[in-house]
């Protein structure tokens, strides 16, 4: 990561006040997971991109983070609407935003009131569902494993006495002590196994 920024959550077409509680910092990734060249340069005349990407939130736990960060996304074990893919919302409209939310976990990791919640960015090629054909799930977007690239992470601290404003910021907001013995650092059993 090339550092820790407060920002405002990036989501367009969002009500009034939603999302707005707590604070959110922004953690640009100085390389993609995995790599792509093209998100790692900048386009001129004369070194032009031969890939264009939309982005999309990947919401998730800290107890998957750095698993996810040393190994990329992968797909689950299972088909949602019969589709195996990368889920995730794009930055667009209340109700994903809303369901969003709801894929994340927030952790009091250091015991003292505050709640941490971490929602990764992915890309995705523009062109995917051209050339894959549908990668919509009801509001979620799937993408194939070997074209999502994570290229940041979003990260939300909300202490304790915040947390009621959730609802009316249009969020789901759940929250648990942090337990790092659960923290996953390499998946135990490849999912084809299962």
């Amino acid at each position: 990561m090339t550092g820790l920024f407060q920002e405002p959550y990036p989501w367009g077409d969002l009500e009034i006040a939603s999302h707005e509680f707590g604070v959110w910092y922004w953690a640009p990734l100085r390389f993609s997971v995995p790599d792509h060249a093209d998100l790692n340069r900048v386009e001129s005349v004369t070194s032009m991109k031969r890939c264009h990407f939309d982005k999309a939130i990947h919401s998730t736990n800290f107890y998957m983070l750095m698993n996810i960060l040393e190994q990329g996304l992968q797909c689950g074990p299972w088909d949602v609407k019969k589709k195996r893919g990368i889920f995730s919302y794009k930055k667009h409209g209340a109700m994903k935003a809303k369901s969003s939310s709801g894929y994340r976990t927030y952790s009091d990791l250091l015991h003292n009131g505050y709640f941490w919640g971490v929602a990764l960015e992915v890309a995705f090629p523009s062109d995917v569902a051209h050339r894959r054909g549908s990668i919509t799930a009801g509001q979620q977007t799937v993408t194939p494993e070997d074209e999502t690239y994570i290229t940041g992470a979003w990260f939300h601290c909300v202490h304790v006495a915040d947390h009621c404003q959730a609802n009316t910021c249009h969020m789901w907001c759940s929250c648990e002590d942090w337990e790092p013995e659960y923290e996953m650092r390499k998946q135990q059993i490849d999912w084809h196994d299962l």
